[in-house]
């Protein structure tokens, strides 16, 4: 492939500047680096190598248009598209800029902004194969299956053979639930590019999820109090979750929970859904019929938006929002908790916080916070430590707790994993509750 913007800038400079064959050089070894590292999945490593080949060629389109790119797969957005948008000033003729930029919109979940620019493009080069490709890719991201899967089949009618279409295609059968179409695929994929790094995770991301559709997770705790007369808790559960498609699983959940004498039965449903590579969402209802303690009904949402994808040592950046409403017997009690989760050291260790709001049985808000550590010790351990101010409910009525908490999990085999948690937990006024919960999971 040559880089006609590149080259230009480059004999440029050789002509201008003393020392400019040097100077040329070095630009153009910047630039090959930093492609070799994109492939290869290295983006810190490609954008340290373009942002030294800007320095030395700053008016080259080619450039500016690789750097682009990588800031976008980074999730640089603003970056992204302030370098693409300089890009496009120096080449407006530059149909592959258009399409970068459509690409960083459609990152971004614009999909209309991405399909306006699309539009630009193929209205000028209809034949333009990486412009028709994004846009079966967008209607992907639409959830569009239809109408990508024939978005790709065009792309590989014009060329046949060509990469991007097989993957989505693949992309599309596994979005489906078709595992073994979406993998011949893949494969086929492989065959024409063995070393591509989006090749080789997919048919990796294949085999580890090759996996079982199934969880079960059962768990018992105790509860015991520091108080004489005091009677202790004994909580069982027991949870199956179904994982319908790559993006969406499903569980229902029973709780038998034992407190001061009186036993309530609980029951939930619930679903977790990934909307696009940066939202996820989830959702769930459960009921208490005859409920002594527990709410006679509740509702819970929650979301995460990833709103940074960060390096090696800064990691990926999330924003969170969880709310509940439980009702006892008409009286209702409800939580909204925006929080933050910062990952770091490559995802080995990730802080939680969260500002919890509650509007208690008499209607007014209290506050109160949630703090979380955990670290990936080994690569079957994870252990976690945090503490938290919170109003709690029970029976209808509030109290405020100060709740220091820690536990392990640990994976006995790809499919069995143990967990410990125990907590120790002070209630207004001198209340002291322990308690210790055991549980296992299994994949099938």
């Amino acid at each position: 492939m040559t880089f006609p913007g590149l080259r230009v800038a480059l004999v440029g400079a050789a002509l201008l500047c003393p020392g400019g064959v040097a100077l040329a050089a070095t630009a153009t070894d910047l630039y090959g680096q930093a492609v070799e590292a994109r492939r290869a999945g290295n983006l810190e490593t490609a954008i340290q190598r373009l942002e030294e080949a800007r320095r030395l060629v700053p008016r080259d389109a080619d450039v500016l248009l690789l750097l682009g790119q990588v800031y976008g797969f980074q999730r640089r957005f603003d970056e992204a598209l302030t370098t693409l948008r300089e890009a496009r000033r120096l080449a407006p003729a530059y149909a592959d800029i258009g399409v970068a930029i459509a690409r960083i919109h459609s990152f971004e979940g614009g999909f209309a902004e991405a399909e306006g620019e699309l539009a630009e493009v193929l209205a000028r080069h209809p034949d333009n194969i990486e412009a028709l490709t994004l846009r079966a890719r967008v209607a992907y991201y639409r959830r569009d299956l239809d109408a990508a899967e024939a978005g790709f089949e065009a792309v590989l009618a014009r060329a046949p053979g060509a990469l991007d279409a097989l993957l989505g295609l693949g992309d599309v059968a596994l979005a489906r639930g078709d595992v073994e179409t979406a993998r011949a695929r893949y494969e086929q994929a492989g065959l024409i590019a063995p070393d591509d790094h989006e090749v080789t995770r997919r048919l990796a991301d294949l085999d580890t999820s090759a996996k079982p559709l199934w969880r079960l997770d059962l768990g018992s705790g105790y509860g015991g109090f520091a108080r004489a007369g005091q009677e202790s808790w004994r909580d069982t559960f027991a949870q199956i979750g179904y994982e319908i498609d790559p993006r969406t699983r499903v569980h229902g959940r029973v709780e038998r929970d034992s407190h001061y004498g009186a036993v309530d039965l609980h029951l939930e449903v619930g679903l977790d859904r990934r909307v696009n590579e940066w939202l996820s969402a989830a959702a769930s209802i459960g009921i208490t019929p005859d409920a002594d303690f527990l709410a006679r009904w509740a509702v819970r949402g929650e979301a995460a938006a990833r709103v940074r994808q960060g390096g090696d040592t800064l990691g990926a950046t999330l924003l969170t929002l969880d709310g509940r409403w439980a009702d006892y017997d008409g009286d209702g009690i409800a939580t909204a908790n925006p929080g933050i989760v910062q990952y770091l050291f490559d995802g080995r260790l990730w802080l939680t916080g969260r500002w919890l709001n509650t509007r208690d049985e008499a209607g007014d808000w209290r506050g109160g916070w949630y703090g979380r550590a955990d670290v990936q010790a080994t690569a079957a351990l994870r252990l976690h430590l945090g503490a938290s101010h919170a109003v709690e409910a029970e029976a209808g009525a509030t109290y405020e707790a100060d709740t220091l908490f820690a536990g392990a999990t640990y994976e006995l085999a790809p499919s069995l994993t143990l967990r410990l948690d125990v907590e120790r937990e002070k209630r207004e006024p001198d209340s002291v509750r322990n308690g210790v919960i055991l549980g296992l999971g299994y994949r099938f």
